[in-house]
């Protein structure tokens, strides 16, 4: 009863720093390398070619154009304009940050990627940190809007089955091996809670200098 909604943040943060340091001491080894190339020959094996058009289409909610076109339909719609520029900000910044870790574990993309824009390194996954930061920040960003519940409700699960689909496209596709979607994810819980970390700070100093400025008024 006494825990705070505040300090789910930082709680999150820190289970997934442990996890993704977990992932990443682990995805080397040979029982993880099997595990792998399992979930890889499983979805060789499973090839069809209704659910490779389906996985597709799913994963374009991953890609960089469509997180432009949501942030612009943010920008066009919500009164408040910094949520966009926010949403895109981070989102980029996440893209980047990803990028420069698949330069320094250098782990080849699976061979028989069906993605003929797959990246050439695949840890960790690119398409699931960057979706698992977007979707999550449109996830909060639905909790805090006047509506009634059954479409808050609706649009919350919609988007938690996004980056499900988005998580499982990627394997289905053969572009990532599970260990690289494993530490995506783990990478975007990291990004997020860490923002709402920081910003959950700067609005606490915010309201204490507001109050100190009024006890010297």
């Amino acid at each position: 009863m006494g825990f705070k909604v505040t300090r789910l943040p930082s709680i999150v943060c820190g289970v997934s720093i442990l996890c993704f340091i977990a992932i990443l001491l682990t995805y080397k080894t040979p029982v993880f390398q099997l595990f792998d190339q399992y979930f890889l020959e499983l979805a060789q094996n499973a090839n069809n070619p209704v659910f490779v058009l389906i996985t597709k289409i799913i994963s374009v909610f991953a890609d960089g154009k469509a997180i432009a076109v949501i942030a612009i339909i943010l920008f066009i719609f919500s009164k408040k304009k910094n949520n966009a520029l926010l949403f895109a900000g981070i989102a980029l910044a996440t893209y980047f940050i990803t990028l420069w870790l698949t330069d320094v574990f250098l782990r080849k993309s699976p061979p028989t990627s069906l993605e003929t824009s797959a990246l050439l390194y695949s840890f960790p996954s690119i398409p699931v940190t960057v979706a698992s930061v977007s979707y999550g920040y449109l996830f909060n960003t639905l909790l805090k809007l006047q509506m009634r519940n059954i479409w808050r409700i609706l649009g919350l699960v919609m988007l938690v089955v996004l980056v499900a689909a988005i998580c499982f496209s990627q394997l289905y596709l053969r572009c990532n091996y599970f260990t690289d979607v494993a530490a995506g994810a783990s990478l975007g819980a990291i990004v997020l809670s860490f923002y709402y970390v920081s910003r959950q700070i700067v609005l606490q100093e915010r309201e204490i200098l507001l109050k100190q400025k009024e006890l010297h008024q």
